[in-house]
C-alpha cells in the first residue's frame, strides 16, 4: 500500500454536505446551488424532486431516479467507473452528486429487506422485526462513506425526526435526519456541514440553522480556523457558504433573532 501523506491545514476537496427539512422547504433547491455541474439522485419514495430545479441551473444538473435498492449500485458503478453516458448528463465534468434523499434510500432498503427474507420467516410482511431494523440501518450507513470516497462533494438531503427521548435510551431530543440510529452514525462523522432548512416569516424566508452544536437541532460546520458561520443563515447558497469557509469568500447572510430557537 502507497502511504498517502497530507497537510494538516489543507481544505477539504470533496465535501460532505446534510440538508434536512420537512417535505417541500426546499432542499432540493437549495442542492442545486452547488456550483459546477451536478447530478440529482431522486428517490420518490418520500418526496418528489422535480419541477424545482430554476432554470437558469437546470442546464448543469441532471437526473437519475430509483425505483429499487439495487438501482443505486448500479448508479454508484457507473460513476465509479467513468461511464456516465447512461446519466445523460447535461453538462460535464461532473463536480457534485445530491442523494435526494437519505430517507427514500432507507425506504428502499426496508424494502429490499423485506423481499429478501428467507420463506421461513414468521415475521408478517408488513412488519420489521428489530434485528431487521438493524440491517436495514447498516445499509443505509454503510453508504455513507462508500459515497464520500469518491472525487466529488456529496450532498444528502433528508427528511427530518426527532431522535433522542425515551425510546433511544434517554439521550437528549434532538430533531435530524430521518434515518434510524445506526445510519445516523455513520453519516454524521465525514460531514462538513449538516443544517436545518425551514421557512420563516409571511414572506417566506429560507433559513438554514447550522449551530450551536449540542443544540435543538444535529447540526455541525467544519471550516478552517477564524472562520465561523453565524447559527441561522438567511437565504442560504451553498456555493457562497463553501468560498466562505474555505476560500475567504464574503460573509453569509445572518438571519434576524440569530440566537433564538
Amino acid at each position: 500500500m502507497a502511504i498517502k501523506p497530507f497537510r494538516v491545514t489543507d481544505k477539504p476537496r470533496y465535501p460532505g454536505i446534510c440538508i434536512t427539512g420537512y417535505t417541500g422547504v426546499g432542499k432540493t433547491t437549495l442542492a442545486s446551488t452547488m456550483p459546477g455541474n451536478g447530478l440529482i439522485i431522486d428517490v420518490p419514495t418520500t418526496e418528489g424532486g422535480s419541477f424545482v430545479i430554476p432554470e437558469n441551473r437546470a442546464h448543469r444538473i441532471g437526473g437519475v431516479r430509483l425505483d429499487k435498492w439495487d438501482d443505486l449500485e448500479e448508479v454508484y458503478q457507473a460513476i465509479l467507473s467513468g461511464n456516465t453516458d447512461a446519466l445523460e448528463l447535461p453538462a460535464t465534468p461532473l463536480n457534485w452528486i445530491a442523494i435526494d434523499s437519505i430517507t427514500g434510500l432507507a425506504n428502499l432498503a426496508r424494502e429490499k429487506t423485506i423481499g429478501d427474507r428467507p420463506s421461513t420467516s414468521k415475521t408478517p410482511k408488513n412488519q420489521v422485526s428489530l434485528q431487521e431494523w438493524g440491517w436495514i440501518g447498516n445499509l443505509v450507513g454503510w453508504e455513507v462513506p462508500k459515497w464520500q470516497a469518491l472525487p466529488y462533494a456529496v450532498i444528502w438531503l433528508a427528511q427530518e425526526r426527532v431522535h433522542g427521548g425515551y425510546d433511544d435510551g434517554g439521550e437528549d431530543r434532538r430533531i435530524g435526519p430521518n434515518i434510524t440510529a445506526a445510519a445516523l452514525k455513520l453519516l454524521i462523522p465525514p460531514m462538513t456541514l449538516i443544517g436545518r432548512l425551514t421557512v420563516e416569516g409571511d414572506k417566506e424566508r429560507r433559513v438554514l440553522t447550522v449551530g450551536p452544536p449540542g443544540g435543538d437541532y444535529i447540526v455541525k460546520v467544519r471550516a478552517i480556523p477564524g472562520r465561523k458561520l453565524p447559527n441561522r443563515i438567511q437565504d442560504p447558497h451553498l456555493g457562497q457558504i463553501l468560498k466562505y469557509l474555505y476560500f475567504n469568500g464574503p460573509a453569509v447572510k445572518r438571519a434576524k433573532e440569530d440566537d433564538i430557537f
